[in-house]
């Protein structure tokens, strides 16, 4: 997970060149001081700012995504949602966002980390070109 935030924010060391304008956020289900101190545990905080965790306990993951295209939204700003559950994917689809399925059972067909980044933008630009507008 960590190697793929990386990459999104072209901080890997396979592509060192480019320059990014990427974001990565979280939304969790869980409260939201717990999830971000989880998020230095694992050491998260150099691809995922606090600022950037968003809690969806009282409010849901719909208006999450909402602030979240709210804060980061603008002309041709693409969002992709990346999750492994039922209400971030209906989100996603309100939102008109491409949402990837993950899992992370050594059997699942979704496996998490067989993602890669030109997966998510392969997904990302099928959406997008068939829908002509930015979500």
């Amino acid at each position: 997970a960590h190697k793929l935030l990386e990459e999104a924010l072209c901080k890997s060391t396979a592509e060192p060149a480019i320059k990014s304008s990427s974001i990565n956020c979280i939304v969790t289900s869980g409260s939201l001081v717990p999830s971000i101190a989880k998020c230095l545990l694992y050491r998260l905080d150099d691809v995922v700012s606090s600022d950037n965790v968003y809690s969806s306990w009282e409010s849901g993951k719909l208006q999450c995504f909402k602030w979240i295209k709210e804060r980061h939204g603008g002309p041709n700003v693409r969002f992709c949602a990346v999750g492994d559950g039922p209400e971030e994917r209906s989100a996603a689809s309100i939102m008109k966002w491409p949402f990837v399925k993950i899992e992370i059972r050594p059997d699942a067909p979704h496996r998490f980390p067989g993602l890669s980044l030109s997966t998510i933008h392969g997904i990302m630009d099928a959406v997008y070109q068939s829908s002509g507008k930015d979500g």
